[in-house]
């Protein structure tokens, strides 16, 4: 295996006082140690050489990217720095004492290597891959997949990942909780493609995210507990990233239970492809809630950023036998309607799970009305989104918005089509609205009112706050101008639309 300069004067420095000087990469590209015998020939690039400090050739030709490794005093050795990597040792040491112990640092860093290569070709077993690498950094290891579960762990006590905070809904993963302060200290960069250094309150921490085919797969880090940081850390940690997403591939199972034919019936629904025949077969074997309803959860800025598939396995993972997927920039989640509906405590339940894991100060859900065809999903979708729309336009502080309660709203909007609410207006409703125009007194608002009170005389004069005889009276003049007969059904349908329908422009719309 190569190492680098950074590596090479690291652990040389635990037992020989050092100096690193001059031009160096962080490449593991620098070669096993020679003794450079011969002054005529050319020091390479990437070749590590050995000599005595009082041995310094006054004229050296060298490439750029080579090392020198010397001890004692050699003034001339300064001339170089610009050209080559210089690994000083302050104290005169015997040469040969020098290779053996660059040697036995080459031989320590190549076992390694040679044993992450050993054990993908065979049983790509994580745990024996992360041990042997966290005996090699002589800190902890910890690896991570895309939905922030524990794949392996070594170098930790048990009290010590239980202070990780494992998700209180069971399981090895990261908590809600403890997934913030990660995210927060690596300050969302999920697609960051370069080993990150965090400081997460007292502890230092090294982390790399994994990759595979461009896609977030989990992210590895290092715990600075026993030895801290070292620049020679990153290329390493890049080096296991490679041979453990190797062995990850090999533990990848692709399942079809029931959950799976369930989660793939709901996707296809929402992209209007029609449904695998041998799908609705096992559907129609399967369990299934009589109920459901659809929830369309539009995730916070910070929520985000996290992966979706994390965000869908809590929520699967807090109402057992729902469905959660990402689409179209939401969260939508399919859950069986006993789960709010069988009681007002169970509403309230719902809610207090989904705003203790998902910040409810900026929190919006949108869900629609019951509905026992699977079939008619995209529908539904439809109605949560209706419901997540008008919901946050009428009522932007609350933060669970159900269909049911905008269901008016929406068909009164929708009602006029892509023609102005005037134009629906008969002859007498224009009159009604001149005369509020010069007076005080409305009558649109008296025979809005009335239509509310289903035309009862003392509900709407109570509600008016007017005498009854003045009401009549008020009435009498209404009809008059208005020249509709209100006990026709088709006159009071008419008049309600179009009067919820100015309601709610003048209330919301300006």
């Amino acid at each position: 295996m190569k190492l680098n300069a950074d590596i090479l004067y690291e652990n040389l420095s635990e037992t020989l006082p050092a100096e690193l000087l001059g031009f160096h990469t962080s490449e593991l590209n620098l070669r096993r140690p020679e003794f450079y015998l011969d002054s005529a020939e050319p020091m390479l690039a990437n070749h590590l050489y050995i000599l005595p400090g009082d041995q310094f050739p006054r004229h050296l030709k060298l490439e750029k990217g080579c090392v020198i490794l010397y001890s004692g005093n050699a003034p001339l050795a300064q001339t170089y720095l610009d050209r080559c990597c210089l690994i000083r040792l302050r104290q005169k040491t015997d040469p040969l004492a020098v290779m053996n112990a660059v040697t036995a640092i080459f031989d320590r860093y190549s076992a390694w290597y040679e044993q992450l290569h050993q054990i993908v070709e065979t049983t790509a077993d994580l745990q024996e891959m992360t041990e042997i690498t966290s005996r090699l950094f002589g800190n902890p290891v910890m690896v991570l997949d895309s939905e922030f579960r524990f794949v392996t762990t070594a170098g930790y006590q048990t009290e010590d990942l239980q202070n990780i905070a494992f998700d209180e809904n069971g399981g090895e993963k990261l908590s809600m909780n403890a997934l913030n302060q990660f995210l927060s200290a690596m300050d969302m960069k999920l697609d960051e493609t370069d080993p990150i250094h965090l400081e997460i309150y007292d502890k230092s921490i090294l982390s790399y995210n994994l990759f595979d085919a461009e896609e977030y797969a989990g992210s590895l880090s290092i715990e600075h507990r026993n030895r801290p940081y070292r620049p020679g850390d990153e290329p390493l940690i890049r080096l296991f990233a490679h041979y453990l997403m190797l062995a990850m591939k090999q533990h990848t199972q692709f399942m079809s239970s029931g959950h799976s034919v369930l989660r793939k019936t709901f996707q296809s629904l929402m992209d209007d492809m029609p449904v695998d025949l041998e799908d609705r077969r096992r559907l129609e074997k399967m369990d299934l809630p009589e109920l459901w309803r659809c929830i369309v959860l539009q995730p916070t800025e910070r929520l985000s950023k996290v992966p979706s598939s994390y965000v869908c396995e809590q929520i699967e993972a807090m109402f057992p036998g729902s469905i959660a997927f990402s689409y179209e920039s939401t969260i939508l989640i399919f859950i069986s309607a006993d789960k709010m509906d069988n009681s007002a405590e169970d509403r309230r339940e719902f809610i207090r799970l989904i705003e203790h894991h998902f910040e409810p100060a900026n929190l919006k859900v949108g869900i629609s009305s019951p509905f026992s065809d699977l079939y008619t999903a995209r529908r539904h979708y439809t109605q949560g989104c209706i419901a997540l729309e008008n919901g946050s336009i009428f009522d932007p502080e609350e933060t669970f918005y159900f269909f049911e309660e905008y269901a008016l709203e929406e068909l009164v909007i929708n009602a006029p089509g892509d023609q102005p609410l005037e134009m629906y207006y008969s002859d007498g409703l224009k009159r009604l609205f001149e005369h509020d125009a010069q007076s005080q007194t409305s009558y649109i608002e008296t025979l809005r009112t009335y239509l509310n009170n289903n035309m009862n005389v003392t509900a709407t004069a109570d509600a008016l706050y007017i005498h009854r005889s003045t009401l009549l009276e008020r009435l009498s003049r209404i009809k008059k101008e208005l020249w509709d007969d209100l006990k026709d059904p088709d006159v009071q349908l008419r008049l309600r639309i179009i009067l919820k329908a100015l309601e709610i422009r003048e209330s919301h719309f300006g």
